[in-house]
């Protein structure tokens, strides 16, 4: 029973700083816009291909910083001796890893923006872009994902 109790409590260390990543990147960078044919294609002119390798490094490096915290918590919950201090900071591993990766996370795109945001000062600017589009295909979507698909930021119903 106590080997399944740190089992999850380590699951929460990992995938907090990972649900932190997506979430900061979702509604607080691109403001819900997501550009569905950037998805799907690989290329540096695409949002979502990061660099030559298509990995976001902002992501991994708050990730990391995510979890670093944790690290010595976990360790004490694996039945080393740690200090106090990390088993009470173990004991909301959830939100010491959101909270450290949402930050890092966010100074990082702040000073290296990524491809794709609607707005640059997302952290004084608001404002929210998702909006349903139904897109008209002329061919099958396989076909379609390799004609040019250019940001289109909606705001309020208006394009920007």
């Amino acid at each position: 029973s106590s080997n399944f109790t740190t089992y999850l409590s380590a699951y929460a260390v990992f995938f907090s700083s990972i649900s932190c990543v997506v979430a900061a990147d979702y509604f607080f960078v691109r403001r819900g816009y997501i550009n569905v044919f950037h998805l799907y294609s690989n290329g540096a002119k695409y949002n979502y291909s990061y660099n030559k390798f298509g990995i976001n490094w902002r992501g991994y490096a708050a990730y990391i910083c995510g979890i670093l915290p944790n690290v010595v918590g976990f360790a004490g919950a694996c039945g080393n001796k740690v200090p106090i201090g990390a088993t009470y900071v173990y004991n909301l591993s959830f939100f010491t890893g959101y909270i450290s990766a949402f930050c890092v996370y966010c100074a990082l795109v702040y000073f290296f923006p990524v491809k794709g945001m609607p707005v640059k000062k997302f952290l004084s600017e608001s404002g929210w872009y998702e909006e349903n589009v139904n897109y008209e295909l002329e061919e099958d979507f396989m076909t379609e994902i390799n004609n040019d698909h250019p940001n289109d930021y909606i705001k309020g119903g208006k394009f920007l």
